[in-house]
């Protein structure tokens, strides 16, 4: 019996196939979708970007202020930006029950785990070429499909590339398709009750 019929070597390739990381990426994708559409954490999500924008904005115009003489009207514009900034603090804050906070943690977790897996499959699957385009399918792009792999052929995709673009095609795939057939079936589930 070879050792590439062993069950071990059986699972190894199953590990290491392209398809496997892929439809991982997709169910932790499509499981993050999932708690923000049905907690409805999006406007939650949008106002915290919001806020982190006006807090940089601030933060940086408060450099750039404070190195030049202050005059009343620049005081005052800072003073009305920085208390639209706690207004959006306060709605942030209405909007955020015990529910939303735990669902916006899951959401957030689930990102974790999809880098953490990603990390893990990169690197335990380093050395390993997982599959072969014709040369000139990647022709510009050759030598970073194959990075980590010094002696692999003109034409090979890493581990380290194919995880990249898997979760890149996954929030895609999600973001196209699945997101507008999840929020037609919760909308009319939701408009029933």
């Amino acid at each position: 019996m070879s050792s590439d019929a062993s069950p071990s070597s059986g699972v190894a390739r199953a590990v290491a196939s392209p398809l496997v990381v892929f439809i991982a990426f997709l169910l932790l994708d499509c499981f993050k979708l999932l708690v923000t559409v049905t907690f409805d954490l999006e406007p939650v999500f949008a106002l915290q970007r919001e806020i982190a924008r006006s807090t940089r904005s601030l933060a940086r115009s408060g450099a750039t202020e404070a190195g030049a003489v202050g005059s009343e009207a620049a005081t005052t514009v800072r003073e009305r930006r920085l208390e639209r900034v706690r207004g959006k603090l306060k709605q942030l804050e209405r909007r955020r029950s015990g529910t939303a906070r735990n669902a916006a943690r899951a959401a957030h977790w689930t990102k974790m785990a999809k880098a953490a897996l990603g990390v893990a499959f990169a690197i335990g699957m380093r050395e390993i070429e997982m599959f072969r385009l014709p040369r000139e399918f990647v022709f510009p792009l050759g030598k970073w499909l194959k990075a980590p792999l010094a002696e692999a052929e003109p034409g090979a995709v890493s581990a380290v590339a194919w995880t990249l673009l898997c979760a890149t095609a996954s929030e895609r795939v999600v973001t196209a398709i699945v997101s507008p057939v999840l929020k037609m079936f919760l909308g009319g589930a939701m408009a029933r009750r």
